[in-house]
Formats: C-alpha cells, sequence, structure tokens
C-alpha cells in the first residue's frame, strides 16, 4: 500500500489518511484571507442599539441648556440696557455674563444638532 503523499500521513477516525501538509497548506489559505469582518452593531443610528435613548436625552437635555443659557444672556443685554439707559454707566459685568451665555447656549444647540 504506497501513499502519494509527500509528507508525513495521519489516519483519520475513519480511517482515511491525510497529509500535515495538506492542513498547513489549509492554515494558510485561511490565514490569508480572514473572515470578512462582521458589522459593528453599536452605531447610533441603529434602532436595536442600547445607547440610543441616552443619545435621545443627550439631545434633548443639550436642547434644553442651549435655550436656557439664551435665554440668561437676553436677561443679562436686558439689565445692561437699563443700567446704562438709567444711570449712563456701562453695566460690564451683565454684558460679560450675556457673552459667554451666548457662546455656551450657541455651542449647547451646535451640539444638538450634530449629535445623532
Amino acid at each position: 500500500m504506497s501513499s502519494s503523499f509527500k509528507g508525513r500521513s495521519r489516519s483519520s477516525a475513519s480511517g482515511a489518511r491525510s497529509s500535515i501538509a495538506a492542513h498547513a497548506t489549509d492554515a494558510r489559505a485561511r490565514q490569508r484571507n480572514p473572515p470578512s469582518a462582521a458589522p459593528l452593531s453599536f452605531r447610533m443610528n441603529d434602532p436595536a442599539s442600547s445607547a440610543r435613548p441616552v443619545a435621545a436625552a443627550i439631545r434633548y437635555l443639550s436642547i434644553i441648556v442651549g435655550c436656557a443659557c439664551l435665554l440668561l444672556a437676553a436677561v443679562c443685554f436686558a439689565i445692561a440696557a437699563q443700567v446704562f439707559v438709567q444711570t449712563g454707566v456701562f453695566a460690564q459685568s451683565y454684558v460679560m455674563e450675556g457673552l459667554v451665555s451666548t457662546v455656551l447656549g450657541l455651542l449647547a444647540l451646535k451640539l444638538a444638532r450634530v449629535w445623532k
């Protein structure tokens, strides 16, 4: 009984003979062509994702914070204008508070717009 295999051979449970070299070749072929990666299930627009409610909460919270900051800015500018009209003194602290609130409000609304 002569074997045509060049490498060592071994018997399987069914009695068939196979070459160890053939198994090594199959393993190298599998390494060169790895299976394609499964698509990631953690996406913000995936309805089955558990992060979806958190993303919605962050978005609505940033809308609320942005509107509150812009409202505070409007109040600060109104107080600064009223102080200037009544006394003629420039109320720098109210104006600075209004500017900071405006910037923070616009940033919060920008976050709400781009967060998905």
